[in-house]
């Protein structure tokens, strides 16, 4: 029931929603899902790709990550969550165990 939210929210939709928010002073956003593959992170991949090409700095952030299948990271030897690690690499930013810390 809850993934229908997010096949709603198509690349068209994202982008009114984003350009009308550009120039506006929110600092954050939180994601949220009722279970593990709701589409949480490919809803947080496409909202950072789309503020980063509207000229907004963003970074991919997971606060914790409780699978196994990670990536080390640029900086630090870290290690970080996969989705998070694709959404850094589309932006061109250099991955950090910042973005993934527990």
């Amino acid at each position: 029931m809850f993934k229908t939210i997010v096949a709603l929210l198509d690349l068209k939709t994202l982008e009114c929603i984003i350009s009308k928010t550009k120039g506006s002073f929110m600092n954050s956003l939180s994601i949220f899902g009722t279970s593990s593959d709701a589409g949480k992170s490919t809803l947080s991949f496409a909202i950072t790709y789309l503020l980063h090409k509207q000229g907004i700095k963003v970074a991919p952030f997971k606060a914790q990550n409780v699978s196994n299948n990670s990536q080390v990271t640029d900086i630090d030897d870290g290690e970080i969550a996969i989705p998070q690690a694709f959404a850094a690499e589309a932006i061109g930013l250099p991955t950090s165990p910042l973005m993934n810390p527990i």
